[in-house]
């Protein structure tokens, strides 16, 4: 917890740098990229072409293992994605998915897609099911001896083996492509969890007979071949002792890894590299981790040369790629359109997307025809209600998603062990303080999963991995204010980072100063002098010029408004307003008499903390944020000390939706003229005013003694 003003953050992405599908656990989120460095493209040379394989599997033929839910749908994203804002052909994209995929048609697929790529093409593979592990026979894995694999369909039924990292290494020598890129969703080793979430990961195959080869019939080495390493760059979401998911996001069950991807894709600029693929991954799990209670994400890794990591992930060649990912927009009678094969693309009811015209390519605020909000599905489509009604929406316009489905309004609890009776008490005396929580039974989906033996209560994220917050029993009243406080807190931590805006041309770059390594802070003690460890400090980076809100949801459940705020100076960025592409640090030092004028310490309780750092590119965007905060700070909305948080939570919907609306088209809001600029030479602001236009990121902080 940090002393008003107070804040929370997320923590830089570093660690031991993983190889793809090489150590003694999970590999759950894995991409090579082939560096195109090594092929110039002679003028008069054939256009490349893009190519992709999609494998997702769900159901397995064996019962020795759970079938998953999540990653057939993370494959029908995925082809959304590449086809309507990378340039994929849809003739080019071949998608193999559950009874489809068995081993036999995996490898064909392989084979079939060497014989079709030619030296100037680029290749995309993506994988979603389980992983698994099989001892290391020809002794290429000598720090773990043991090869990983991918477990097809049929894999485990007699005869049939799974396909190995070597295998994999071996297709990969031989594809003449210019840029090669395999996504990984899934794990080798892993921890079964309590929840309905499954792990992607099955036992090692025993039958090592199957997996007998000649020592020098695959020239290769964890998927890289060996004479030809420099071209590859790996990014790796999970380390080795850490879990790949397969859990419900927007309504739909996905591979977590997999939609922290494909938000990142969606969201960054057509450019985007290995660097920001990593930074923007950890971003979409520091939301996620807020949204589920505390759930523990891994941390992406990469490993490359720097030229490489500064490389576009994928290369933009002839024409004009699309800035975001869109849906075909169909028009329908009574004011609705049909946004076509919409659930592809988390389309799903209460989402809000921006309408443009057809051929629209760059999807800038203030330029687009209509709001649509999404009201039901229709297999794959989904109906969505026009506002204005009477907009011109032709068939062929493109939405863009503005916001994601709104957050739950209410938490969910399980109990895992605890004595009937001590559990009725315990809840009534929750409910008194927090009555937005419901108890549900066995099979149903819970934020936190809850024990209470041995005067102990111990609080679990909601696939059960990690221990959330464990305490004495003293009395049922305690248990109750404890857990009132922590589910309060993750209800509205969830409401405020599901405030970002997907379809923003604003970037955002926040980190906690001082804590590249390490996410443990500790509360500052009376008269300890100040230091990275006890008091925080933000390094924050905008695409563009902005003004700057940083809201905190405290480890109670309190909403603090961190900056602008009545302490600080009136030189020090005034109104909140920062250049774009420079990096400022808010406070600006941690020694007495700062330009800033406050410090923001830890304070008891530990706990953590979730903190959202707003960018508005025009300031009346600003004050609207500032002043809906604001107005729920009057409420005295806090855990433990409200009836409900409710009113919070709907305020917070409620400054979404005008936010969404104001970004859409010219003239919807107020656009400030130059007299709007802060009256001082340093931050004197451009007279032709940008379009409204606004974006959030999320940071998180755990804070111990």
């Amino acid at each position: 917890m940090l002393a008003s003003p107070r804040i929370l953050s997320p923590l830089s992405c570093r660690g031991r740098m993983a190889r793809i599908l090489n150590g003694p656990g999970a590999v759950a989120f894995a991409m090579l990229i082939l560096s195109a460095t090594a092929f110039a493209q002679p003028a008069g040379e054939p256009a490349p072409v893009r190519r992709a394989i999609l494998i997702g599997i769900n159901e397995y033929m064996t019962d020795e293992f759970m079938d998953l839910r999540g990653a057939v749908n993370d494959v029908e994203t995925m082809r959304e994605i590449l086809t309507s804002r990378f340039g994929f052909l849809e003739e080019n994209v071949t998608v193999l998915t559950d009874a489809a995929a068995t081993r036999a048609a995996i490898l064909e697929t392989f084979e079939k897609l060497i014989e079709q790529t030619a030296p100037q093409d680029f290749v995309y593979i993506h994988y979603s099911g389980h992983g698994s592990q099989v001892p290391d026979l020809n002794r290429d894995e000598p720090d773990d001896n043991w090869d990983e694999t991918i477990v097809p369909h049929d894999a485990r039924t007699p005869g049939i083996a799974d396909i190995t990292d070597d295998e994999l290494g071996g297709i990969l020598a031989r594809l003449p492509a210019q840029k090669a890129v395999i996504i990984l969703d899934s794990c080798h080793s892993g921890t079964a969890t309590r929840g309905i979430f499954v792990n992607r990961s099955v036992p090692p195959d025993p039958r090592t007979e199957l997996y007998k080869r000649p020592q020098n019939e695959i020239a290769t080495r964890n998927i890289v071949p060996l004479d030809k390493p420099e071209r590859y760059v790996l990014l790796t979401g999970a380390a080795s002792n850490q879990n790949a998911l397969d859990g419900p996001l927007e309504g739909k069950f996905r591979g977590f890894f997999t939609y922290a991807l494909a938000r990142t894709l969606a969201e960054a600029g057509p450019g985007v590299s290995p660097r920001d693929l990593h930074e923007g991954v950890q971003r979409v799990f520091d939301q996620l981790s807020a949204r589920f209670g505390g759930l523990p994400f891994p941390e992406p890794q990469v490993e490359a040369s720097p030229v490489l990591l500064e490389e576009p992930l994928f290369p933009i060649e002839g024409g004009k790629p699309c800035s975001k990912p869109f849906l075909v927009v169909e028009r329908e009678s009574g004011g609705r359109v049909r946004l076509i094969r919409g659930a592809t693309l988390n389309a799903s009811v209460n989402t809000y997307w921006a309408i443009y015209p057809p051929e629209e390519t760059e999807f800038h605020p203030g330029e687009g025809i209509a709001t649509a909000r999404v009201v039901a599905t229709d297999g794959m489509d989904v109906m969505a209600e026009v506002e204005p009604s009477d907009a011109g929406v032709r068939f062929g316009s493109r939405a863009v998603i503005l916001s994601d489905a709104p957050p739950p309004t209410r938490v969910t609890a399980r109990w895992e062990v605890a004595d009937p009776e001590r559990r009725a008490g315990i809840e009534a005396e929750v409910h008194k303080r927090f009555p937005d929580v419901d108890f549900v039974a066995a099979g149903d989906f819970a934020w936190f999963l809850l024990e209470a033996q041995e005067g102990i209560c111990r609080v679990y994220d909601a696939a059960g991995l990690s221990i959330v917050d464990e305490f004495h029993m003293k009395s049922d009243e305690t248990v109750g204010e404890r857990l009132a406080g922590l589910f309060s807190r993750s209800l509205m931590a969830s409401s405020l980072v599901a405030m970002t805006n997907p379809s923003s041309d604003v970037h955002i770059d926040a980190r906690v100063v001082g804590m590249e390594s390490n996410n443990t802070l500790h509360i500052r003690k009376p008269g300890a002098p100040r230091c990275h460890e006890n008091s925080l400090m933000l390094a924050i980076r905008v695409s563009t010029d902005s003004y700057l809100t940083i809201v905190d949801v405290d480890a109670q459940g309190g909403v603090n408004l961190l900056f602008p705020n009545p302490h600080s100076k009136a030189g020090f960025y005034p109104q909140g307003f920062v250049r774009g592409a420079a990096t400022v640090r808010i406070p600006d030092s941690l020694e007495e008499g700062n330009e800033a004028g406050f410090f923001w310490d830890y304070q008891a309780p530990a706990g953590g903390d979730a903190i959202q750092v707003f960018a508005s590119t025009d300031r009346e965007t600003a004050e609207t944020i500032r002043r809906w905060i604001n107005g729920i700070l009057e409420t005295g909305a806090r855990g433990g000390r409200s009836a409900s948080a409710s009113p919070a939570q709907v305020a917070l919907q409620r400054l979404q939706n005008e936010l969404m609306r104001r970004v859409v088209t010219r003239g919807v809001g107020v656009v400030a003229d130059a007299s709007d600029a802060v009256e001082t030479a340093e931050n004197d602001l451009q007279e032709q005013k940008p379009a409204p236009d606004w974006n959030a990121v999320t940071v998180r902080l755990q804070v111990q003694e």
